[in-house]
């Protein structure tokens, strides 16, 4: 009697839907068994196993700042990089100042917090090669490569080639429709324009002879007419590198012009130390000779314009 009850209950345990199989292992924890609900031998919910994933990856990847995004995926699918538009070189036409970029940087450190607020510093210098797992880094030296930022950075990216604002209380352009807007400045006000270098290049010791770019010159050009629309130009170029250029608006009253701050061109490192100050810089051609490759060899020229009557 006892042997017939004991076959009918293993008869019924073994025709249980959820009886284990023979042979299929136990789920050791909630994790394990819901893995194998949907991904186990014995899956019976496949369309909801997939959405399940496609979900999970959407929201990692919607994570990630749209800036690594595109460096991610140009890693992934391996884009053309995009040469600069070909640039005329009118540098002999203007007077070209020098300014010794080798000098010892003071140790003057510029407010940034306070008194300008233009430059960043880059709290961790990364390397090219540290940028290479997100970005394709040439081997000739290249302008301003990196996908471009427009705060504070400590990974691989770059300011654009010019930005301005206002002296008194202004601020850079904080998104690309910002800067393609450009600033407004009323009659008397100075603005500030700073230009930031990057050699892109790699930056390893052995190739520093082929990747350094050389004679390095910065051409500026600032727009003399009466009127309310005004722009400053800027056309970096070396003897080794292809030209790369940037034109920004300014915008003032109709019967107004730009006019250069006599002797107010600076020259910053990277991390802000001041290498040269009180340059004649507008109009004119600025030759601050080689730049090695690497975000700890970048530089930063800025100088002043005014808006006054015509």
């Amino acid at each position: 009697m006892a042997k017939k009850r004991k076959e009918r209950l293993a008869s019924a345990s073994a025709s249980s839907p959820n009886a284990q199989p023979s042979g299929e292992r136990t789920p050791q924890n909630v994790w394990e068994a819901i893995f194998s609900l949907f991904w186990g031998p014995r899956t019976k919910y496949p369309f909801i196993a997939v959405t399940g994933l496609v979900v999970v990856v959407y929201a990692v990847w919607a994570a990630i700042p749209a800036e690594h995004q595109k460096a991610l995926l140009s890693k992934i699918i391996p884009l053309p990089t995009p040469s600069p538009s070909p640039v005329s070189d009118n540098r002999q036409n203007l007077p070209i100042i020098v300014l010794n970029v080798n000098a010892s940087p003071s140790k003057e450190r510029v407010q940034t917090k306070v008194e300008y607020r233009d430059v960043i510093i880059y709290q961790a210098l990364p390397t090219q090669n540290d940028c290479a797992q997100f970005h394709q880094i040439p081997t000739v030296p290249s302008f301003n490569i990196f996908p471009i930022t427009y705060g504070t950075t400590s990974g691989c990216f770059d300011l654009p080639l010019l930005r301005m604002r206002k002296v008194v209380g202004g601020k850079y352009p904080s998104s690309d429709a910002e800067a393609i807007a450009g600033v407004t400045a009323s009659l008397g006000e100075e603005l500030f324009a700073s230009i930031f270098i990057d050699n892109g290049a790699v930056d390893l010791e052995h190739s520093l002879n082929t990747t350094t770019a050389r004679d390095v010159r910065i051409t500026t050009t600032v727009s003399n007419e009466i009127g309310t629309t005004h722009s400053v130009t800027v056309l970096l170029t070396a003897k080794n590198a292809e030209g790369i250029q940037q034109k920004f608006p300014v915008h003032t009253g109709p019967n107004e012009k730009l006019e250069l701050v006599p002797e107010s061109g600076e020259l910053f490192d990277a991390q802000l130390n001041v290498i040269d100050s009180g340059a004649a810089v507008g109009n004119n051609t600025v030759s601050i000779g080689d730049i090695k490759p690497g975000f700890a060899n970048a530089k930063y020229l800025r100088f002043r314009v005014k808006v006054v009557g015509a």
